[in-house]
Parts: structure tokens; C-alpha cells; sequence
């Protein structure tokens, strides 16, 4: 098995006429310990894993409008 990495920019998203699903932060947060200290993230869908990233002074949040669509599809991990 290959990791297979992508980038994924908001603009690559196709709009989706349907009802967008919701992320239910409460039950999805997870948090794991490293040296250097604790990562919060959310991890929804089912299939192949994409792991999202953000820079410095933003969260998680800037993938809102990303993940529920592609979390009907991928795994998706969002710090």
C-alpha cells in the first residue's frame, strides 16, 4: 500500500444541490498527545483518508464548507 497525496483547494469542490451534511463536532473531536503538545481534530466519512491542513492564526473551521461534501465519499481528518 501507497500513500497517495493530494491537494485539495476549495475552488476544486463542485457545488452540491442537495442538503449538505452537518458535522456533529461534539461526537467527532478527537485529540492525541505529542511531545510538542495536543492536536485537536475531527475525523468524519468513510474510505480513503484525506488528511486536511491549515496555517498559523487559522483552525479547522476553514474547511467547513469543504469536508461535508467530500465526507460523503473520503475520511476526513481535520485539525
Amino acid at each position: 500500500h501507497g500513500i497517495r497525496i493530494a491537494w485539495v483547494a476549495t475552488a476544486a469542490v463542485p457545488a452540491v444541490a442537495e442538503e449538505p451534511m452537518m458535522i456533529d463536532t461534539t461526537e467527532e473531536m478527537h485529540e492525541i498527545e505529542l511531545a510538542p503538545g495536543t492536536i485537536r481534530y475531527r475525523d468524519v466519512g468513510r474510505g480513503v483518508p484525506i488528511v486536511f491542513v491549515h496555517g498559523l492564526l487559522v483552525n479547522g473551521d476553514l474547511w467547513r464548507k469543504v469536508v461535508p461534501p467530500l465526507a460523503r465519499d473520503f475520511r476526513c481528518v481535520v485539525p
